[in-house]
C-alpha cells in the first residue's frame, strides 16, 4: 500500500512535466533562432603595375627603364601602365569622382620629365580637361560583393623627341588619386 501512495505522487508529480512536453510538441510552436552575419566591407583601391601580381601600397616605388638610344639622337615613347580595381561589399552602389594626377619626375641633375597621362580602356565618364598631367574620371562602385573589380588602367607617358636631350640619372615623380564621392 505505500509503495502504490508512493508511486501515485510519483505520478502526480511527474504529470505536469510530462503535460507539457506533449503539449508542446502536439500544438504549439516552435521557433528556432539562428544568427549570421554579413559584414560590409569599405571601399578599397587598389593599383597594380604591368605584369604585377601584388598591388602596389602608398609608398610603394614602381621601378622602370627609359629606353637607351644612341647618343640620345632617337625620339622614343615609354609607356608605364596603372591597372585601377576595387573590392567592396556594400548594400547600395556608390558615384565617385577620381582624379588622377601624375607630377614632374626630376632626375638625379635637376632636370624635369613632364609625362603625359592617359586612358587605356574604360567603360566610365571621362573628363579631360587642358592640362594633360590629370584626368577626372566619374564611376559607380557596385553594391554587393565586388572583388578586384576593374576600374580603369591609366597610362603615364614619356616622350621624348628627336631633338631632346635628357641626362642620365634616376628620375623620381609622384602619381596620385584623389577620391570624392558623389551623392
Amino acid at each position: 500500500m505505500k509503495r502504490l501512495l508512493l508511486l501515485s505522487i510519483t505520478l502526480f508529480l511527474l504529470l505536469p512535466l510530462a503535460g507539457a512536453t506533449i503539449i508542446a510538441g502536439l500544438g504549439e510552436p516552435v521557433s528556432v533562432s539562428l544568427k549570421g552575419t554579413i559584414d560590409s566591407k569599405e571601399l578599397t583601391i587598389s593599383v597594380r603595375g604591368e605584369g604585377m601580381d601584388e598591388e602596389l601600397n602608398e609608398y610603394d616605388v614602381l621601378m622602370f627603364d627609359f629606353p637607351i638610344t644612341d647618343h640620345d639622337k632617337r625620339s622614343w615613347v615609354k609607356e608605364v601602365p596603372l591597372h585601377f580595381t576595387y573590392s567592396s561589399n556594400k548594400n547600395l552602389p556608390s558615384k565617385a569622382h577620381l582624379e588622377f594626377v601624375v607630377g614632374e619626375f626630376v632626375g638625379d641633375s635637376g632636370f624635369k620629365l613632364k609625362p603625359e597621362l592617359k586612358i587605356a580602356r574604360s567603360s566610365n565618364k571621362i573628363d579631360l580637361d587642358s592640362d594633360p598631367r590629370r584626368i577626372l574620371l566619374e564611376t559607380t562602385f557596385e553594391s554587393g560583393w565586388q572583388e578586384d573589380t576593374p576600374i580603369v588602367t591609366v597610362i603615364v607617358v614619356f616622350t621624348k623627341a628627336e631633338e631632346e636631350l635628357f641626362p642620365v640619372g634616376n628620375y623620381t615623380g609622384v602619381f596620385s588619386i584623389n577620391y570624392l564621392g558623389i551623392n
